[in-house]
């Protein structure tokens, strides 16, 4: 009863994504930009393919890694990077480093050039995190339990604290995470920092992507 992440869909285009889905059981695809190729944009309206459609019908999580995938030339930017298009879209995507050395990246870093090139906020942060958390290999229950602790809907569950990251943000992390030794709350401050909100505006969570190819992703 193993789980399947494989990468597809970057350099070889949509046969790799068929083959990992169809030959090879993956449920996650790692990179996965490629399926791009399959949906059609025309003044404003989009046509999905048949393996687009299977893909988002099916939540197979897309690990996208923003930085690697320009460094690799499979988008030619990070503005121009396919997941602004699948965002809209409602595929299941995710943030991800792939190699934080070769890139010289960090999840803080990826959420950023997400915000500069499509001014994602708090509400896209949180969004792409529960898909994260979904999308993981971990028990059920563990992944419920992480998904809760973001706070969705504004509910904050018993078991979390607050996180101060600056004078105008409070954002909650739950304490069973901090304590299996997740680092993210550096994360939550850095965002916060650079997503300064209006006074009095209350952020309901987006920590980013908890353990590196550990997708917590939907």
């Amino acid at each position: 009863n193993a789980h399947f992440t494989i990468h597809a869909g970057e350099a070889f285009g949509l046969p790799s994504i068929w083959e990992a889905i169809q030959w090879c059981g993956a449920e996650r695809l790692g990179h996965g930009v490629r399926i791009v190729d399959d949906i059609t944009v025309t003044g404003g309206r989009y046509e999905l393919g048949r393996l687009a459609a299977f893909v988002r019908d099916m939540r197979i999580p897309l690990e996208m890694c923003p930085t690697s995938n320009v460094n690799t030339g499979a988008a030619p930017s990070i503005a121009e990077h396919p997941i602004g298009l699948l965002r809209r879209l409602r595929f299941r995507v995710t943030v991800n480093t792939d190699n934080r050395l070769m890139s010289a990246t960090s999840m803080t870093n990826e959420f950023h050039q997400l915000r500069d090139a499509f001014s994602y906020g708090w509400d896209d942060y949180e969004w792409l995190t529960v898909n994260a958390m979904k999308s993981a290999f971990s028990p059920f229950d563990e992944r419920l339990r992480y998904a809760e602790c973001v706070g969705v809907g504004g509910v904050q569950p018993a078991g979390c604290r607050l996180v101060h990251g600056g004078e105008e943000a409070a954002h909650r992390v739950c304490a069973p995470v901090l304590q299996k030794g997740f680092q993210h709350a550096p994360l939550i401050q850095d965002l916060a920092a650079a997503h300064v909100q209006p006074q009095g505006t209350h952020h309901r969570g987006g920590f980013g992507r908890l353990v590196q190819h550990q997708n917590l992703h939907t």
